[in-house]
């Protein structure tokens, strides 16, 4: 999966309060969600369009997916990023595609951005069954 940077010209920025509700109405797992809204309040550019890609996230996989919001640490590099984890029940050969097409309606927007947004799979699945909104 690619790694992708966003970019903002200038759109309103949601607060973190907005986000916090848009990614609970969404059903996204927010792992250490004090290092997420650290991360999002940096990189505010990718910030403003985060919950929207969460959003096409849930549309795309359903409500059975697991959808994990994390910042992602490099072990051995100083690097560090937004990670989405998509988990289903099952997986076929169209992952890839599913994945990379999430993101295909932002790619204007992350394109140069102090920040990074990378969406992707472990092939594992969901940990708790997740209900409909």
């Amino acid at each position: 999966m690619a790694r992708k940077k966003a970019d903002d010209p200038g759109k309103q920025r949601p607060s973190g309060i907005n986000r916090t509700a848009a990614f609970a109405r969404d059903k996204i797992v927010v792992a250490d969600a004090s290092d997420v809204a650290e991360y999002l309040d940096a990189h505010a550019d990718l910030a403003a369009i985060v919950p929207a890609i969460c959003s096409r996230a849930r549309q795309e996989f359903g409500k059975d997916a697991e959808l994990m919001l994390r910042v992602y640490r490099d072990p051995e590099i100083d690097d560090h990023y937004l990670s989405m984890c998509v988990r289903l029940p099952a997986y076929d050969d169209t992952i890839i595609a599913r994945l990379e097409g999430v993101t295909d309606p932002f790619d204007a927007d992350l394109c140069g951005a102090t920040g990074y947004f990378l969406i992707t799979t472990d092939l594992q699945p969901p940990r708790a069954k997740m209900h409909a909104i």
